[in-house]
């Protein structure tokens, strides 16, 4: 309440007359944050404070909220352990590791106290090994546990990560059921404050690159606290009053320690020489002597001395990839700069032949060339991997020595190459839905092929798409803008990312209509419509497919227009409901395409059901259900069922409801579609008891929470 209201300075008694609710100790109790008031004092007492509306709001959100979960006791607490294994490998620091326990307050046997200390260093001088060694050499001072979050603030490969993403994650690691976690990132903060007030946590916040990102993760209670960074945080210091350790490069034992072990041991007795050689081109970085390690025993034939010859004329890091990169032939050494321009750390082979401009098979020679000197890894049998530092280096030699038409000219091939990929991997979740025609994207273009499941390779991807269609946008690639759109449409449903969804669709919209293509236009339109009417946004789909619809019907494409109908279907009621699935179906029998007959039969069923008309409802479902099953369309199965069951429930018989509900749920969980389950499950608990309810409904509100259907899953909640 302090922090929402804002501290306003009043006595406690001037409080509790204002209020009318209690006592000057009861107030005092309340803001020192000892008692959980009831959401109406907690009310009062803000309005006597002189709080504004939303204050107000928030308060009594926040003290029903404190009531739902009743905060557990230090002692009873779910013990959090969330922190990173160990590292392997580890060497020296003592001296180091010392100065941390001391800043972290885990010395002697006084009282414990909130402590944070700030962790920094070069990139690549080991900071992260260095506190999770720490970490585990202390986890029995944490009775309640260990939070581990990567921040992200340096990553080449992904946005940084902020509050609203980790707090949820943090809560539930604490004990705080998913239902009982507020949407808002204010709200989140200060539960996170009442929960771990009085607890005795460590807390690792890993790639720190601004305080804003970590400001709402401090703990209340009495924990340590460790941030690591590139940077200073000077505000972390001057703000928070934290300690600071600043890592150096390893001593030259620590290095020769770490250089010489395992494989390269023998050949490092044989040749110390060459050992401290190796030792002074690393600059005591454990990244750069990892790489230098890796290809010691890699060559396992060398002798030291020549590794060492390797490397020689290389300064300091990043010069141990200069060192590698000067001595590649022009091939290895284009191939290595053209990698930088990767939108991620992570490529596919297919994706990196078409940035580089070459054949398969001559691109995995040159990325196992660059794997074998550990500025790649291949974590399966076609994907390759850099390390984010690799990267950078790489990034700076592209922008260095490419003109920037060529950058850009290397990034379009890889788009081109993605984008075939996600067009052929929607096709295979949608295979009856007429696909989108991609323009030829020319002959140095290889396009990627999703082997096996092809949600799993969008979970693989869905980063690299996204931000490549953000790219695509700033680079004016309308046609590629919208295909990408199109080609995530089934991930973005099945996944229930309905916010991901409308933000690729509007820039479909708008790409479509800076490209001056009617069509494109038409179908953008009638795609963002049909999610709008889905979200219960009629006034805002409405507009848009009736362009939609009207442009189909002037041009007389049957397809586009029975889509715009089924779409206008959600997004009317009543007679006019059931009017538009009746004439989506006409123009489907007229195009003869049995599986869309088959989906705008069912749609017809549901609208019979709805309007209090089961029996017909039910024939309609059924005569769907065999034509999917007789075409092996699973989801279309899977959605019949489903109306099936609402059928049932509308003429009264649960038991045949509940039937075809759970069946219409194994298919649904069987094609990894989470958002049509979490609907079907919402319809199965209606139909049960309610202890029976109560275990399904639960399920759909976990469900409705990943997918970021916050008002849904708070309906469903009401009902718990």
């Amino acid at each position: 309440m302090r922090t929402t209201v804002g501290g306003r300075a009043m006595t406690f008694g001037a409080v509790a007359r204002r209020a009318g609710v209690g006592s000057a100790g009861y107030v005092s109790d309340v803001l020192k944050g000892n008692r959980v008031p009831s959401p109406s004092a907690a009310v009062a007492f803000a309005e006597a404070m002189g709080a504004t509306e939303d204050e107000v709001v928030r308060v009594g959100a926040l003290a029903r909220t404190a009531q739902q979960i009743r905060v557990a006791k230090p002692e009873t607490v779910k013990v959090a352990r969330l922190v990173k294994a160990a590292p392997q490998g580890f060497v020296g620091r003592g001296d180091d590791l010392n100065v941390l326990s001391s800043l972290a307050g885990v010395l002697g046997r006084g009282a414990p106290q909130r402590t944070i200390t700030r962790v920094s260093g070069l990139a690549g001088v080991g900071k992260t090994w260095f506190v999770l060694h720490w970490a585990h050499r202390h986890l029995a001072k944490f009775p309640h546990g260990q939070l581990y979050a990567d921040l992200r603030g340096f990553a080449e490969s992904a946005e940084p990560a902020w509050p609203p993403e980790l707090l949820p994650r943090f809560l539930r690691a604490l004990g705080v059921a998913a239902g009982a976690i507020p949407a808002d990132a204010d709200d989140q903060a200060a539960l996170f404050s009442e929960v771990t007030r009085g607890r005795r946590l460590l807390v690792v916040l890993d790639n720190v690159a601004e305080l804003g990102q970590i400001e709402p993760l401090l703990p209340d209670g009495p924990s340590t606290v460790i941030v690591t960074s590139r940077n200073h945080l000077r505000e972390l210091l001057v703000g928070w009053g934290a300690g600071a350790l600043q890592l150096a490069g390893l001593t030259d034992p620590e290095a020769r320690s770490l250089l010489a072990s395992g494989a390269v041991a023998s050949r490092a007795e044989a040749d110390p020489g060459a050992l401290d050689e190796l030792v002074g081109l690393c600059g005591g970085l454990p990244l750069a002597l990892s790489i230098v390690r890796s290809q010691a025993v890699i060559q396992a034939g060398w002798p030291l001395g020549e590794v060492a010859a390797f490397y020689r004329d290389g300064p300091e890091l990043p010069g141990i990839f200069w060192s590698e990169y000067d001595r590649f032939g022009p091939d290895v050494r284009a191939a290595f700069r053209l990698l930088g321009l990767c939108p991620g750390v992570d490529v596919e082979l297919a994706g990196a032949a078409s940035l580089l401009g070459r054949p398969l098979a001559e691109t995995a020679g040159l990325l196992h060339l660059l794997v074998s000197k550990s500025l790649l890894e291949q974590p399966a049998r076609d994907r390759f991997r850099m390390h984010d530092l690799v990267l950078a280096f790489a990034r700076a030699r592209a922008e260095a020595e490419l003109a920037l038409d060529e950058r850009i000219a290397a990034r379009r091939r890889l788009a081109d190459s993605l984008l075939a990929g996600a067009h052929a991997a929607q096709q295979q979740l949608s295979p009856h839905r007429p696909a989108v025609t991609l323009d030829d994207p020319g002959p140095l273009v290889v396009p990627m092929r999703p082997a096996g499941d092809a949600m799993s390779w969008f979970d693989g991807r869905y980063p690299m798409l996204t931000g490549l269609q953000r790219y695509a946008a700033g680079q004016g690639w309308d046609a590629m803008v919208w295909q990408l759109a199109w080609s995530l449409d089934d991930y973005h449903y099945r996944r229930g990312l309905f916010a991901a969804h409308e933000q690729a669709w509007r820039r479909g919209l708008t790409a479509a209509e800076r490209s001056g293509d009617p069509e494109a236009l038409a179908l953008a339109r009638l795609c963002l419509g049909n999610i709008l009417t889905r979200a219960d946004r009629r006034d805002e789909a409405l507009p848009l497919l009736e362009q939609a619809r009207a442009w189909f019907a002037g041009n007389r494409d049957l397809a586009g227009l029975a889509q715009s109908h089924r779409a206008l279907q959600f997004g009317a009621a009543g007679p006019e409901h059931l009017h538009h699935a009746q004439r989506a179906l006409e123009l489907f029998r007229e195009l003869g395409d049995p599986v869309w007959i088959a989906i705008a039969l069912n749609a017809v069923g549901e609208c019979l059901a709805r309007l209090g008309r089961p029996d017909e409802a039910r024939r309609h479902c059924t005569e769907a259900l065999g034509l999917h099953r007789e075409l092996g369309n699973a989801s279309g199965e899977a959605a019949a069922l489903d109306s099936l069951g609402i059928a049932a429930a509308a003429a009264g018989d649960r038991d045949e409801a509940e039937r075809h509900y759970r069946a219409a749920i194994t298919l649904y969980r069987g094609l990894r579609n989470s958002s049509s389950e979490a609907n079907t499950l919402v319809r199965l608990g209606e139909v049960l008891d309610e202890s029976r309810a109560r275990a399904e409904w639960a399920r759909a509100v976990e469900l409705l929470d990943e997918q970021g259907r916050a008002d849904e899953a708070d309906e469903v909640r009401r009902r718990l």
